[in-house]
């Protein structure tokens, strides 16, 4: 990657963490999609074991109310009846729309099917019910009444004729229809067939041979009639006697056949629901905690391998970035600041074991310092060489005073001598005097001419002198700029 630029580099190490945190955050997203299907169908499942349990319940209830009833013959219970009936549809037609296993679907729809079974036979028990209270109502009950009637009306009469055989018989004719009577009445109660038996024998048997007896004894007109009527009375109610146990034996029939046979059948299929609930929840959690084990563990997984590639990637990429740089961007930072602020000494480090811009740093304040310290020898030899050439200009100096001060003395000693030489040849022709005052201005003119050219020497190496002392200022300016620089 050392090809690529910065910018780039950092662009790939950012975006292979993004790259790694959607990893996990897609894991994470599916370990939660997970979590919530199975949240959902476990939430289901809890509708459905409700269901069961207010269905059983319910079903319940039902059967209880119906015993209640078959128990009681009371017909205040029968609103109650149809209610828990017309409740316990409407629930089993709910469970039915609303459950989504085939199954328990296919089982409420039996439960449906026999409950309506079950309801229709404890319609035709009702039925039966009040079939029998009928029966006891319009027929047994008087016609038993009617008998009693006429035996006491038949004893009134032989006790009033002094009939002793007559009245005897009918006491033991009243005395068996009484026993009899309470046969049937325990039978009614008990519905019982061995009360039916005992009901049926002694009227049929001992109340026909006792009434049979007062038949022939029998001679008054009166109390004849008396006992024709008892005869038809006895006739009906035997009758009803039997058309009442055919009904209760119809009606036991249904009861042990059918009904304690449905009842039981429908509380089966309800358990199944609530098993087959009850199984699918506790397989649902088994597999919830094993899939939430997993999910753990690959999360984990998938995790501390994102987190180990990142770790492998942020010291391949940090490597990456950090051999073009080289170093600490503040420590670059502040080799810069303080090679701005003229302090070149600090960072003193091997440039052999640096690299990048930190190893271009070091090396620019290496070479800088290295080029500080060739200005500052530079100049100690400009100050060196322009002390020295002072020290010639000020004895050339000297020397051109001496040779102007000789000049001088050269002049005035040619002036003199002019003068002597007047004072000898004084007295010299006209044509030597010419001759010799031209020769004495021409002595003049090149004396002059010397003088000048002394001055304008002199004057030059004054101007040069100064100039050096001005270079020798400059340079001691720049040793002093450059030990700064280098402190």
């Amino acid at each position: 990657m050392e090809h690529l630029n910065l910018r780039l580099q950092i662009f790939i190490g950012f975006g292979s963490l993004m790259f790694m945190a959607l990893i996990i955050g897609m894991a994470g997203y599916y370990g939660l999609h997970q979590s919530q299907a199975n949240l959902n169908h476990y939430q289901k499942l809890v509708t459905d074991s409700l269901m069961s349990a207010d269905l059983d319940a319910n079903v319940m209830n039902s059967r209880l109310k119906t015993f209640d009833y078959l128990n009681s013959n009371d017909t205040s219970l029968l609103p109650g009846i149809d209610q828990q009936f017309k409740k316990t549809q409407a629930l089993i037609k709910t469970a039915q729309a609303t459950t989504n296993d085939a199954n328990r679907r296919s089982t409420i729809g039996n439960i449906d099917q026999v409950f309506e079974t079950y309801i229709a036979i404890v319609l035709e028990l009702i039925q039966l019910n009040q079939d029998r209270d009928q029966i006891i109502a319009e027929t047994l009950n008087p016609s038993g009444q009617a008998m009693r009637t006429k035996i006491t009306q038949i004893f009134d009469s032989a006790s009033f004729n002094q009939s002793l055989n007559t009245l005897y018989l009918a006491g033991k004719t009243q005395e068996s229809l009484l026993l009899g009577r309470l046969f049937v009445t325990k039978y009614l109660i008990t519905n019982d067939q061995a009360d039916y038996e005992s009901a049926f024998i002694e009227l049929t048997e001992q109340l026909t041979f006792e009434f049979t007896d007062l038949g022939f004894e029998i001679q008054d007109p009166s109390e004849k009639s008396l006992f024709q009527e008892f005869k038809i009375e006895y006739e009906t109610f035997l009758q009803a006697f039997k058309n009442l146990n055919a009904l209760l034996l119809q009606r036991q029939t249904l009861i042990q056949n059918q009904l304690n046979q449905l009842g039981p059948e429908i509380e089966s299929l309800t358990q199944r629901i609530k098993r087959s609930v009850l199984d699918e929840q506790a397989s649902l959690g088994t597999d919830i905690q094993n899939a939430g084990q997993a999910l753990s563990f690959m999360i984990l997984t998938i995790a501390l391998g994102c987190i180990g590639l990142g770790v492998i990637l942020s010291v391949f990429m940090m490597r990456s970035i950090r051999k073009p740089i080289g170093g600490e961007p503040k420590v670059i930072e502040g080799i810069v600041s303080a090679i701005a602020g003229g302090c070149l000494q600090a960072h003193d480090e091997d440039l052999s074991k640096s690299t990048g811009i930190y190893a271009s740093v070091l090396s620019m304040k290496n070479t800088l310092r290295q080029l500080i310290l060739n200005i500052r020898q530079t100049s100690e030899e400009l100050i060196m060489q322009s002390t020295q050439a002072a020290h010639v200009a000020i004895e050339n100096n000297k020397a051109i005073g001496l040779q102007k001060d000789l000049t001088h003395e050269v002049e005035d000693a040619v002036h003199h001598m002019m003068v002597n030489i007047q004072d000898v040849v004084g007295t010299t022709a006209s044509s030597a005097e010419e001759a010799l005052a031209e020769e004495s201005a021409n002595a003049q003119h090149h004396a002059a001419v010397g003088h000048q050219a002394i001055d304008d020497t002199q004057a030059a190496i004054t101007n040069m002198a100064v100039q050096i002392e001005q270079s020798v200022a400059s340079i001691k300016q720049l040793e002093v700029s450059s030990g700064k620089i280098e402190s």
